[in-house]
């Protein structure tokens, strides 16, 4: 015991004397007794970003972004502030072929993995080209959801996938 605890002390000292030798000791950890973190922050306001070179926008940086390609649809699920128990409002648009579909019946049914019966359906409403929708999160943790929508050929599309909610 006492020799593997000298392996476990001599690999640790190794591993933190090499990351400070190569400058790379960011995160929290301690510097004489006190906890420090090196990283920097971004100064955001100084930046220099071209959003139209990029063909971004500060509209389009969501912090919830997930895109997901079903029968030659791609559809992107998004929300502009992190997603919290509570109310969330979230954008959705459906794509083909680069155009986007705007006569979708389009719904998102979300359910808690962990507790069943813990489920509820939301529609999507048409706003521009995109679908909007408010989403309710009764709590925190795992919610698996579904994107349901009906194109106007009749066919219905799903795609599924989740989010989790702190």
């Amino acid at each position: 015991m006492n020799r593997m605890l000298k392996v476990v002390i001599g690999l640790s000292l190794v591993a933190s004397s090499s990351l400070y030798a190569s400058g790379d000791h960011t995160g929290d950890h301690m510097h004489e007794g006190k906890m420090t973190n090196h990283m920097k922050d971004m100064d955001h306001e100084t930046m220099n970003i071209n959003h139209k070179k990029s063909n971004m926008s500060n509209s389009s940086l969501n912090l919830y972004h997930h895109t997901i390609v079903v029968d030659g649809y791609q559809t992107t699920i998004s929300s502009i502030k992190p997603l919290k128990d509570g109310k969330n409002d979230m954008t959705i648009s459906i794509l083909k072929n680069k155009k986007d579909i705007k006569n979708a019946i389009v719904n998102i049914k979300f359910s808690m993995p962990s507790m069943p019966g813990m489920e509820f359906t939301e529609n999507a409403g048409i706003k521009g080209n995109k679908y909007n929708t408010n989403i309710n999160f009764s709590m925190h943790g795992e919610w698996a959801y579904e994107l349901i929508f009906k194109t106007s050929d009749g066919l219905i599309h799903k795609t599924k996938n989740s989010v989790h909610i702190k």
